[in-house]
């Protein structure tokens, strides 16, 4: 959740999610992996009320839907 990526590998590790820990962590933020790792480099966590946050939110489901269509097997094996 805090965009630790040892702390994520560790984890999905102990759960034997090794190859796809960037899937699985996508899957439990509902957030596209790099917009995690991107959060972890400016420390920006909490979600922004701006009016620009609905389309980002918007374009942040769409990338979701997008990867959930490219990763459907992946997702189910997981």
């Amino acid at each position: 959740m805090m965009a630790d990526l040892n702390g994520i590998k560790t984890a999905c590790s102990g759960l034997g999610v090794n190859k796809m820990y960037p899937l699985f962590a996508a899957m439990l933020t509902a957030r596209p992996y790099d917009e995690i790792i991107e959060r972890s480099k400016t420390g920006s966590f909490s979600s922004s009320s701006s009016p620009s946050s609905s389309k980002e939110n918007k374009a942040d489901q769409a990338v979701i839907r997008g990867y959930a269509k490219q990763f459907l097997g992946e997702i189910f094996a997981l």
